[in-house]
């Protein structure tokens, strides 16, 4: 295919403020969503971030072929409104979806294998 016609991939991240107590619980929502997701084997990348300032900030990072996959296909699947409806109540406020079109990205080759569970270092405060 000519690289005209390669599509970008399109990447969405999503900021999350947790409520308190419920960081734990919400961790094993996501985890949950991210292994189904990564088994579908579409996603190109899905990361959930932990603020190093704020236990309470979380930040999602996906990777799609493109935007119009995610949009015209991955977000009308049946699972994501009951999983919306499960995390709704473990967040604080606005989680704002900003959407990036992806210009310099690692090859697909290079790309870390997903894991089985999160790396989930205790808070620091930061100095």
């Amino acid at each position: 295919m000519p690289r005209s016609q390669l599509v970008q991939p399109w990447v969405i991240t999503v900021g999350l403020h947790v409520k308190p107590g419920c960081r734990a619980d919400l961790l094993k929502e996501l985890q949950r969503m991210r292994q189904q997701i990564l088994q579908e084997g579409v996603c190109l990348g899905f990361d959930v971030l932990a603020s190093a300032d704020d236990a309470h900030e979380l930040l999602l990072y996906e990777v799609w072929p493109s935007r119009e996959f995610l949009q015209e296909v991955q977000l009308k699947k049946s699972y994501y409104i009951p999983y919306f409806e499960r995390i709704d109540p473990l967040l604080d406020g606005r989680h704002p979806i900003r959407h990036w079109q992806a210009l310099a990205c690692r090859p697909a080759a290079e790309a870390v294998a997903p894991s089985d569970s999160f790396v989930t270092p205790s808070h620091r405060s930061p100095e």
